[in-house]
């Protein structure tokens, strides 16, 4: 009798152990959470986030040499020198909104925690997710009621002309999104007349910012630049299409965009000798990819995302094995059923079929860490790179500037030289006619 009471139970569970598993084999694997893009008028939501783009600040230096004749300003006053300096800030793409939805899970227990900063830009992403499968399981067995819980020199001339030098300075802010072709900073340096004479027309010291096409790029505008009128709107409108699926498609986790280098031209309207090339990191507006952040069965795993101003900086894995987990189910259900003897009834398990899981999880974590490691190394060595570019051609332009200066200053003194020269002899000219007229008043 107690032979047969022992495995009907064990029937019965074992009826329980498949349901159970069929039923988390359809939603164990799928994402803690989703994101979709926000449309125009009312939107849910758990967070809302945007993606980022690169805000370019670009300071302007120019040197301008004023030309003075007595207390007047002349009018070829020009800029001798205009240098740029950019620094980038990481801002909110503010086109589209980004909303976040936690996908709920009756069999899990998940912890979610999202920090955004004052940009509205992601911060850090906490995810932790437990499946309580083996625990119901347990808590069915011992008490079905159990409910789950659930960041002025001046230089002169001569007597009669004044050089001096101003240096003037201007800061202006362009969002890469608007950088489609040249687009043109206007910059009129008003010449003040220190002196007290009139003012005269201002300098212009505008500059046109572009960045170089690749050749990719330049490819793809040949062939647009042979299509009819037909084929581009055609072109356009199936890339429109494109951009539109994308938005309306539900992600799974979370998106964010990658890093590209770019060479940024700055070109003077008025002197292109000051044309000035810049290699620029800057977030790429053409991709975005999605991290993602799944639940496992019959385990406890946890994701820490890291993000610095929406850019993703570190990701921390925690993925224990789900077979051990998974193996624990029957033997509580055994322990909280009945207390069977163990000459009675025994438990074996082919602890090979185990070791290979557990060896495929450990390599598949260990593959996904190197990988993660080669993508820092290379990222380091290409920002490396990028810096040492810039400082290079700094060191370039200082040089050429040195030999500017060395030029203008040795051309100053061959005139002042000349003017010495031309004195004197208007000097010895005044004095013989001085002496001419001497001698005639003698006569």
């Amino acid at each position: 009798m107690k032979k047969y009471l022992v495995q009907n139970i064990l029937s019965e569970s074992i009826l329980v152990i498949i349901l159970l598993n069929l039923a988390i084999l359809l939603v164990s694997g799928c994402s803690v959470v989703k994101t979709k893009y926000g449309s125009d008028g009312f939107n849910t939501g758990h967070i809302y986030y945007r993606l980022p783009e690169s805000k370019l600040k670009i300071v302007s230096n120019a040197k301008v040499a004023v030309y003075y004749k007595g207390k007047m300003l002349t009018a070829s006053n020009q800029v001798i020198q205009q240098t740029f300096q950019v620094t980038l800030e990481t801002i909110a793409d503010n086109r589209s909104l980004l909303i976040l939805n936690h996908k709920k899970n009756i069999l899990m227990d998940d912890k979610l925690n999202f920090k955004i900063n004052e940009k509205g830009l992601l911060e850090t992403v906490d995810v932790t997710t437990e499946d309580k499968t083996p625990k119901i399981v347990e808590t069915i067995a011992n008490a079905p009621e159990a409910i789950l819980d659930v960041k002025n020199s001046p230089v002169r001339s001569s007597n009669d002309i004044e050089v001096v030098i101003k240096e003037y300075s201007s800061t202006f802010y362009l969002k890469v999104s608007e950088i489609k072709d040249s687009i043109k900073n206007d910059w009129t340096i008003k010449i003040p007349n220190e002196k007290g004479g009139y003012n005269v027309e201002p300098v212009d010291a505008s500059f046109y910012v572009k960045f170089r096409m690749t050749e990719k790029e330049k490819e793809a505008q040949k062939v647009k630049s042979e299509m009819s009128d037909a084929e581009k709107s055609t072109a356009d409108d199936a890339k429109k299409q494109a951009n539109e699926a994308l938005k309306a498609k539900t992600y799974s986790g979370v998106l964010t965009r990658p890093i590209i280098t770019s060479v940024l031209e700055i070109t003077p309207v008025n002197n292109s000798t000051f044309k000035t090339n810049l290699i620029i990191p800057h977030v790429d507006l053409t991709s975005q990819f999605q991290v993602p952040l799944k639940r496992k069965a019959f385990v406890k795993s946890k994701s820490d995302l890291i993000f610095k101003d929406g850019l993703i900086n570190s990701n921390n894995l925690d993925s224990p094995s789900s077979v051990e987990g998974f193996i624990s189910i029957p033997i509580n259900i055994a322990k909280a059923i009945v207390s069977i003897p163990a000459q009675i009834v025994s438990f074996k398990y082919d602890n090979t079929v185990r070791q290979k899981s557990l060896e495929s999880e450990k390599l598949l974590l260990e593959s996904e860490i190197q990988k993660n490691e080669i993508f820092k190394l290379n990222y380091s060595n290409e920002l490396n790179k990028v810096i040492s570019t810039i400082k290079q051609e700094e060191i370039n332009r200082d040089n050429e500037m040195k030999t500017f200066q060395y030029q203008i200053e040795t051309k100053l003194i061959e005139a002042e030289r000349l003017r010495i020269e031309a004195q004197k002899e208007l000097e010895n000219l005044k004095k013989e006619i001085q002496d001419k007229e001497n001698e005639k008043k003698d006569k």
